[in-house]
């Protein structure tokens, strides 16, 4: 498993169901390479959301609960929440240009490789 880049699927189906969006497309992958800047990560879950037209990509590691959406405009919205709802933060729904450094992170901590990922 390549967990470095873009998986040629996500980007099919993302391509695909952004009705070939070129200017989606390129923001989806802008923010995905600003995610792999922290180094290897898991593989999300990658979905298409229903009304915004939006990309959304989600990682749930031990209840840590991670996933940013790239708006048809270039937009992202995130959203971290820790086990238990003991914690929370995000963009409440007020989308920003790019993804802060403390989404990056929540990423470095619960959604990059450990041992027990290794295959």
């Amino acid at each position: 498993m390549n967990d470095y880049t873009f998986p040629r699927a996500w980007f099919d189906a993302v391509d695909a169901c952004t009705k070939y969006d070129p200017a989606h497309v390129a923001h989806i992958m802008r923010h995905w390479f600003a995610v792999l800047s922290v180094g290897p990560v898991r593989v999300p879950h990658v979905e298409v959301v229903n009304g915004s037209g939006g990309v959304r990509f989600t990682w749930n590691r031990d209840g840590h609960y991670i996933d940013f959406e790239v708006l048809r405009d270039g937009r992202v919205e995130w959203f971290y929440k820790a086990p238990h709802n003991t914690h929370h933060r995000g963009t409440h729904d007020e989308p920003t240009a790019a993804l802060p450094p403390e989404f990056f992170e929540y990423v470095r901590k619960h959604a990059t490789p450990t041992t027990k990922d290794v295959t």
